[in-house]
């Protein structure tokens, strides 16, 4: 009964397409890696064979067979992603939306981890795959990384603009939407909004971070910004709420309304406001760019921007793979974006009282 579980585990790897790209391994290396006998092994690739998912070669290499290929899709694709940011809700959200467009087009896709940008998984990935979504990490591309991507076919940026490197590129958060959601909370009375970071300086947080700034200026307002870039591989909630508790005072006092770069600043100014015993909303509002998916369920939800369904981008890219992934036969604008966003209003922005000095309640719309 032993082998009929192996070759279960086995079928089973073939039709997610496990093999797909690097093959069947040979007898020995299976035996050893699933801790039983050769003659097992072997007993399983019978079952496997008489099954048709496998065939033997003359020099009794195994191979997979073109009804293991059908079942696996001809397009094999991948998102490489930061190992750190493995558990992001921002990826998993991107991942989710690649499925869908790959299932649709009975392509089959994997995720790819990279730890750092001299990983050669990322240089394997881009030769290895009919297409790659590729996710850069908290830290600016190297020169040597920047050559790579824009010689290489077949690959599609997520977040980033990297289209300045002739990559097509999903940003769904625009950064030139930014001073929509700056201008939206000044409407509400808001004249010292400040700026809180704790992501890697990286080309997404910088432009947001400038955009604030050129907002700023424009708008006469006193710059008040906390920056504090977490390291690569740290906790960047953890880092957030760190940071947000050692600037707790000046979030209170200087600033009537907080613009967080990212989700996990929000949450640590949120967290960090509140123990120090002012209200978010009625003391203090709070906001940022990105809600990752959680924002609006919060208590207190946090306004931010609504996130744009990214799935018709990720078909036309699967169909570009499909037909080649040549940068020559790429159709329309190279940066795919929504045309417009809408703002999530939250509970942790309310009108603020000029003549008071403190928030008001929002009215409910």
């Amino acid at each position: 009964m032993k082998h009929q579980h192996v070759s279960q585990l086995l079928e089973r790897r073939i039709r997610k397409g496990d093999y797909a790209l690097t093959g069947m391994p040979a007898e020995r290396d299976l035996a050893g890696e699933v801790g039983v006998s050769r003659v097992t092994i072997r007993r399983a690739l019978e079952d496997l064979q008489c099954k048709g998912f496998i065939e033997r070669l003359p020099n009794r290499r195994v191979v997979l067979s073109a009804k293991a290929r059908t079942a696996i899709g001809s397009l094999q694709l991948a998102v490489v992603a930061p190992s750190n940011d493995s558990f992001s809700l921002d990826i998993q959200q991107w991942v989710a939306a690649a499925e869908s467009a790959s299932r649709a087009a009975g392509a089959r896709l994997r995720v790819v981890n990279y730890h750092h940008w001299d990983d050669a998984a990322i240089s394997d990935a881009l030769r290895s795959y009919d297409g790659v979504f590729f996710v850069t990490n908290s830290e600016p591309i190297p020169a040597w990384a920047a050559t790579l991507l824009e010689s290489s076919d077949r690959v599609v940026s997520l977040s980033d603009d990297l289209t300045h490197l002739g990559v097509p590129s999903i940003v769904l958060f625009p950064p030139a939407f930014i001073p929509s959601l700056l201008d939206d909370v000044r409407a509400l009375g808001h004249r010292e909004i400040g700026c809180f970071n704790v992501q890697g300086h990286n080309a997404v947080t910088i432009a947001r971070i400038e955009q604030w700034r050129s907002w700023s200026r424009q708008h006469g307002c006193r710059v008040q910004q906390i920056d504090e870039p977490c390291r690569a591989g740290d906790n960047v909630f953890e880092a957030g709420l760190a940071a947000a508790r050692r600037h707790g005072a000046a979030m209170s006092s200087e600033m009537t309304a907080i613009f967080c770069v990212t989700l996990p600043a929000a949450m640590g100014a949120v967290r960090a406001i509140t123990e120090s015993g002012r209200q978010i909303g009625g003391d203090v509002s709070v906001f940022t760019v990105d809600g990752e998916g959680l924002a609006q369920i919060f208590v207190p939800s946090i306004t931010c921007f609504s996130r744009s369904d990214a799935r018709r981008y990720m078909s036309a890219c699967v169909d570009w793979f499909a037909a080649g992934g040549r940068r020559e036969d790429w159709s329309g604008e190279l940066l795919m974006r929504p045309a417009e966003l809408q703002i999530f209003h939250g509970d942790t922005t309310k009108p603020y009282n000029l003549s008071s000095g403190t928030n008001a309640p929002r009215k409910r719309q």
